[in-house]
């Protein structure tokens, strides 16, 4: 029987109380035709395996465990250095005292770890960066994959 290959994106979405994941089949791993949820901050893609199998006279389908998984593509508007961080959340309006915390926490683990860089997301708050992560920046229509260095 032949062996088919579908190809997924598996979305990092925020949940309630904790990260929450969307997955979704898609023609390819391009990031540029990708049609990204709005309130996801990370994306990662794999492949699954499908084929059907002879049981008696019925076919049974059959597919793999997920395969193939890509590297991990953390999303989201800009970067920004600590110091950018700082101002920027700053001028957050309407930001609750939760997340102001943990902007500050965020920030002094940062210091801690030596971390240099922070990703704005989508939906606002940032993601400490490090060395070497995948970045997929939005900018309106315009996408852009960058690594950290």
């Amino acid at each position: 029987m032949p062996v088919t290959r579908k190809t997924y994106a598996k979305f990092t979405v925020s949940g309630l109380l904790f990260p929450e994941t969307e997955v979704v089949e898609v023609k390819s791993r391009d990031v540029q035709k990708l049609q990204i949820p709005e309130h996801a901050y990370g994306l990662r893609f794999f492949d699954v395996l499908v084929t059907s199998v002879q049981n008696g006279r019925k076919k049974v389908g059959a597919e793999s465990e997920p395969v193939d998984y890509s590297r991990h593509y953390n999303i989201g508007t800009g970067i920004y250095s600590k110091k950018e961080m700082a101002v920027e959340t700053s001028k957050e309006k309407g930001l609750s005292r939760n997340a102001r915390e943990g902007g500050e926490r965020m920030m002094g683990q940062m210091h801690d770890s030596e971390s240099k860089r922070a990703l704005k997301c989508q939906v606002g708050g940032f993601i400490q960066l490090k060395r070497g992560e995948l970045v997929l920046l939005l900018s309106g229509n315009k996408r852009e994959v960058i690594r950290v260095s």
